[in-house]
């Protein structure tokens, strides 16, 4: 009986063993095949694919000569040795960037445009981050956050647009217009410098004049850092032009409040856009429909050399929401003017407003 199972299992293992040795051969045949296809020999294996081989390994009694493709037979004695001593397998290599510091390198890369990738490694330092030049081009390169042309310069130029919109909180911009007003003396040109806020839109305008001086240019510095500390503001950066009104004593004023005074190249008003945006929109909605008169009753002197009518008060300062100087402190130069809101404050005057204003003069 014993004799016949033993024939049995001679004829059965003579006539599936080449098939099956056939499919081993097929598989490693494969196996070869992708091997040559992965760029480099070594394959690193995750914590959890080592334990899973051993386990394989276990059921051929650890004989894995011939057998173990992703390994040598050395490394597989090792990890064997590991997981027999009690030891955690590990991920090979250094640990991977965290999705908060990429987070952080890519906003520092997009909003640091002229920054360098070893400039933006060492700012991260600062914030007690660490990360390689190298992972930072690589992190910069996969979010599309390639290096700029005036990289290269010793001293690259930053874009005008670009300053701006990285410092619009505090950065106040000013400007000069006017309007001609006539008077018994004739046609005289009444002043008012302007101060807007880029941030908010929040605009600052002085009591008109007809002798913008170097006292009165400063004094308005003077009342304009008031009107920011009641608004919350802290200025920064101040836009002026190449005006000659805008006296030294003038920039000594926001320099002692630790403000940089920035002038804009000549002839350039772009780089003064908002204020002469606000400026273009008072003379187009409300200055240009406007003839300004002075009457003799209408002459109001804030002392010496102070040549402000009431006339002009109205129609220069009243429609911007100031007065006439005198009516609020005194002498020419020392008055607190009115200020205008923020943008969604400024309407456009109607018709009947402008009537008004035409009638009271014709009066």
């Amino acid at each position: 009986m014993n004799s016949t199972i033993s024939l049995r299992l001679v004829f059965l293992n003579q006539f599936f063993m080449p098939r099956h040795n056939a499919q081993l051969r097929l598989l490693k045949a494969q196996i070869a095949i992708l091997r040559a296809r992965i760029p480099t020999q070594r394959i690193i294996l995750s914590p959890a694919e080592k334990p899973e081989l051993l386990r394989l390994g276990e059921e051929c009694g650890h004989d894995i000569d011939g057998l173990m493709e992703v390994a040598k037979p050395a490394t597989y004695k090792r990890w064997l040795a590991q997981m027999r001593d009690g030891r955690p397998f590990q991920s090979v290599g250094r640990p991977r960037l965290t999705q908060e510091l990429r987070d952080v390198v890519i906003r520092i890369g997009s909003q640091n445009l002229l920054w360098g990738y070893k400039r933006i490694a060492g700012e991260l330092k600062k914030l007690g981050l660490y990360a390689g030049a190298n992972s930072v081009k690589r992190i910069l390169n996969e979010a599309g956050i390639h290096p700029s042309p005036e990289r290269r310069k010793k001293k690259p130029a930053l874009p005008w647009t670009t300053f701006i919109r990285a410092h619009m909180e505090t950065m106040v911009a000013c400007d000069f217009f006017s309007k001609t007003v006539f008077t018994l003396r004739g046609p005289r040109t009444a002043y008012v410098l302007m101060f807007i806020h880029l941030g908010s839109r929040r605009v600052f305008c002085s009591a008109p004049t007809f002798s913008p001086d170097s006292a009165w240019v400063t004094q308005q510095a003077r009342n304009t850092l008031m009107w920011c500390e009641e608004q919350g503001i802290t200025p920064d950066f101040l836009i002026r032009d190449a005006d000659t009104k805008f006296s030294a004593s003038f920039d000594a004023v926001w320099e002692s409040e630790a403000a940089r005074v920035i002038q804009i190249p000549h002839r350039a008003p772009d780089a003064n856009a908002f204020a002469e945006s606000f400026i273009g929109t008072i003379k187009r909605e409300c200055l240009d429909f406007l003839s300004a008169s002075a009457s003799p009753s209408s002459i109001t002197s804030c002392g010496p050399g102070c040549a402000t009518t009431m006339s002009s008060a109205r129609i220069v300062g009243g429609i911007l929401g100031t007065t006439c100087c005198k009516s609020i402190s005194g002498p020419c130069g020392t008055a607190q003017s009115g200020a205008i809101g923020s943008s969604a404050e400024l309407s456009h005057p109607t018709p009947a407003t402008r009537r008004e204003f035409l009638n009271q003069q014709n009066e």
